[in-house]
């Protein structure tokens, strides 16, 4: 059959036509499928227990180099002073040239030492002084905080050692004799002691006839709790009438 030659015409434009249209959308197809993402794996459960915002806690501090820790400096061992020993009264009554006087006590625990004592505030400054062979505690008198005499003191002297009443009175007489202080004679023994810790007592004096320098003082040889010790007391003439009874309340509470 023979075609006109519009017919033939009319024939070609439209295969032309269909055949940009087939083309046209084999290109979308393909645009479409390339833009799809690739296909995600299922999540293992691990994964999807441990979310990936943030890392636990341990993975965090170790990521992060933590601050040195900060230590404060623990603070300064304060002086041993007074504390409450409930044996102690808080003050009592003396009299000093016949007057009395109401004297305020302080307990004292020197440092290191397994002893107090009731310190007439405002009347002495202790000084703990140790040696090899012992630690003393002398108690030096004051007024006003500042120092009234190095001559008038109360020492106490507690052997590092265990020693016998004998061994102890020996190292008295000895330390007396360096400081060039006669002990005369044994005054008490026994019942006849003074004071509750005290085993021997001896008296000295010292340059009496001179005046007002003269010295004299007592020591002593004590036990507390199967621990012999010695004690000196020691003072100026002037001195005597006001510390000669703050030395019998420190010796009467010590403990």
């Amino acid at each position: 059959m023979l075609f006109s030659k519009s017919y033939f015409s009319r024939f070609l434009a439209i295969s032309l036509l269909s055949g940009s249209l087939m083309l046209a959308g084999c290109s979308s197809d393909s645009s479409a499928q390339s833009a799809d993402p690739s296909p995600t794996p299922e999540s293992s459960p691990e994964l999807a227990a441990s979310p990936t915002s943030s890392p636990p806690a341990e993975d965090a501090q170790a990521s992060s180099p933590s601050p040195e820790p900060v230590v404060e400096a623990a603070p300064a061992a304060p002086n041993t002073g007074p504390v409450a020993v409930a044996s102690i009264p808080s003050s009592v009554e003396i009299r000093v040239e016949g007057t009395p006087v109401q004297v305020s006590l302080e307990a004292y625990r020197p440092e290191g030492l397994p002893i107090a004592m009731g310190l007439p505030e405002e009347s002495f400054i202790p000084r703990v002084i140790q040696t090899p062979q012992w630690t003393e505690v002398r108690l030096v008198s004051s007024y006003q905080g500042a120092i009234s005499s190095e001559k008038v003191y109360v020492s106490i002297i507690w052997p590092k050692e265990s020693i016998s009443l004998d061994k102890a009175q020996n190292m008295l007489f000895e330390e007396t004799r360096k400081q060039e202080i006669g002990l005369q004679g044994v005054v008490s023994t026994g019942n006849e002691t003074i004071y509750a810790w005290e085993r021997r007592r001896w008296r000295f004096e010292k340059n009496i006839t001179d005046g007002p320098g003269g010295i004299f003082g007592r020591a002593f040889v004590g036990e507390l709790k199967g621990q012999p010790f010695w004690v000196v007391t020691h003072t100026l003439a002037e001195f005597a009438e006001g510390y000669g009874p703050r030395f019998n309340i420190i010796l009467d509470t010590l403990q």
